[in-house]
C-alpha cells in the first residue's frame, strides 16, 4: 500500500498519509474488504515518537457492502413482484368460481 511521509519543524513533526485494504471477517456473513485512506501526525517528544492524531476513512458511497445491499434489494423486489403477480392471478381465479 503506497504512503508518503513529510517532516516539519527540524524533524520534530512527521505527517504521513496512505491507503490500505482492510479485510473483515464478520460472523453473520462472508469476509469482505474495504479500501481505506489514512493520515497520521506524529511528534517527537524527547527521544520518543508519539502519534498526535490519526484519521481513518473508507468510501461510504461505493463499496462492496453497498453493492451487496443493492443486489439484495433487486432480488427482494423481483421476488415481491413475482409473488404479487402470482397472488393476484390466484385471487382472480378464485373470484371467477
Amino acid at each position: 500500500m503506497p504512503f508518503s511521509c513529510f517532516f516539519f519543524g527540524n524533524g520534530e513533526v512527521a505527517v504521513a498519509d496512505g491507503t490500505m485494504v482492510d479485510e473483515f471477517f464478520p460472523v453473520a456473513r462472508g469476509p469482505f474488504s474495504l479500501d481505506s485512506n489514512w493520515t497520521s501526525t506524529s511528534a517527537k517528544t524527547g527521544e520518543r515518537w508519539q502519534v498526535v492524531s490519526l484519521h481513518l476513512s473508507a468510501n461510504v458511497f461505493t463499496n462492496s457492502l453497498l453493492a451487496e445491499a443493492e443486489r439484495a434489494i433487486w432480488y427482494v423486489g423481483a421476488g415481491a413482484g413475482c409473488g404479487g403477480l402470482l397472488l393476484g392471478w390466484l385471487l382472480g381465479r378464485r373470484r371467477r368460481r
